[in-house]
């Protein structure tokens, strides 16, 4: 009886194990979520849009500035519309829409000379880009360390490693 039952519970195991290796999904990934695998982040003020960095799980950023930013005029403010796409390990691109069940944000992992404005930025994540705000009355310049998120719901599934973004005169 007892080898019996051994075998049934292997025979459940072999099933399950078979029904996990047959789906496209990386192993790692929790239920209902994603881990990046590859980002892309692209200027949004050209047309077409030009691809400035990419992000790999594996490797992580071809560059080590993503961007660097000079003071506009008086009136102006200083920032950039970036777009984002992501891809799962397996290859799929993230559908990314405002309001959606996944969009792209960003945050501050090191900002020493205090260039970027997060105040400005809170609520204006946008789907499938972000903005990022320098501060232009202070005429504040250096490098902040940003990192990108894959946002779903009210958490971050993953995100990328830093990099720098410069603000200059």
């Amino acid at each position: 009886m007892k080898k019996l039952v051994l075998h049934g519970n292997v025979a459940i195991l072999a099933v399950a194990m078979v029904g996990l290796t047959g789906c496209d999904r990386d192993p790692t990934e929790p239920p209902g979520h994603h881990l990046l695998g590859t980002v892309e982040i692209l200027n949004r003020a050209t047309v077409p849009h030009t691809l400035l960095a990419t992000w790999t799980h594996d490797g992580g950023w071809d560059t080590d500035v993503l961007m660097t930013l000079s003071h506009g005029a008086e009136d102006d403010r200083t920032r950039a519309s970036l777009g984002a796409r992501m891809f799962t390990r397996g290859g799929e691109e993230i559908e990314l829409v405002r309001d959606g069940e996944y969009t792209v944000r960003y945050g501050p992992y090191a900002d020493p000379d205090g260039v970027i404005d997060m105040d400005e930025a809170l609520g204006l994540f946008h789907g499938d880009h972000v903005h990022v705000y320098g501060f232009h009355q202070e005429g504040r310049t250096g490098t902040a360390q940003l990192v990108f998120a894959l946002w779903h719901g009210d958490h971050a599934d993953d995100q990328t490693d830093p990099i720098g973004f410069t603000i200059t005169d």
